[in-house]
């Protein structure tokens, strides 16, 4: 039997000057009480229990404010926009996001740690912290899991400073100038990694 997924995308909240963003793509397996085949999994075990794979979307400082802030370089997609596509995206592949802004680097951290136990993945837009954070950059690596560093415009194009990022050596991989189809490109990408369909970063 196929699975079977609910959807649905919680409105934005403000939590302490933390602007939440919650877009959920939920995967069951239904499972019979007496299938005429069970499917089982590598291990064996019933795929009905089976967790679903779990990807968390970082967006950094100031992406808020897609839609409105510089339309000509960022596009005019808002930040919801974004996170509908990407939860339509994950209904698809039947994997569940989470996805969180700040426009605060502790809290980008503190988000980071939080969900590392729970989380398979981080999909990251780090906006202008790419550029100077290495705290951000230590608490992905502490985490142990695989991260796509996203972002809308194509850094190389423009200032020299932005041309510096201090996540991209430690990244499974970066997904650049391709507007706000990028998050999508980074989701099935790290997706069938995560499946075992692509190569890490000391593999290539």
């Amino acid at each position: 039997m196929g699975q079977s997924a609910r959807a649905s995308v919680e409105p934005a909240q403000q939590d302490d000057g933390v602007l939440l963003y919650n877009a959920r793509a939920v995967t069951k397996s239904p499972c019979p009480t007496q299938p005429p085949q069970p499917r089982v999994d590598s291990a064996g075990l019933p795929a009905c229990n089976l967790v679903p794979m779990r990807i968390d979307v970082l967006h950094g400082a100031n992406l808020n404010l897609l839609g409105e802030r510089e339309p000509a370089i960022y596009g005019r997609a808002t930040l919801a926009d974004i996170d509908l596509q990407l939860q339509r995206l994950a209904k698809q592949l039947a994997v569940e996001i989470h996805t969180f802004q700040s426009n605060h680097e502790g809290q980008l951290v503190d988000r980071v740690q939080a969900v590392r136990h729970a989380t398979d993945g981080y999909i990251l837009n780090p906006g202008g912290y790419t550029h100077t954070s290495v705290v951000l950059r230590d608490a992905l690596l502490a985490s142990g899991r695989p991260f796509v560093e996203v972002h809308l415009s194509n850094p190389d194009a423009r200032e020299p400073f932005r041309r510096i990022s201090l996540l991209a050596d430690v990244a499974l991989a970066r997904v650049q100038g391709f507007g706000a189809v990028g998050y999508e490109l980074a989701l099935r990408g790290l997706v069938q990694h995560l499946q075992g369909g692509a190569p890490s970063a000391d593999e290539r």
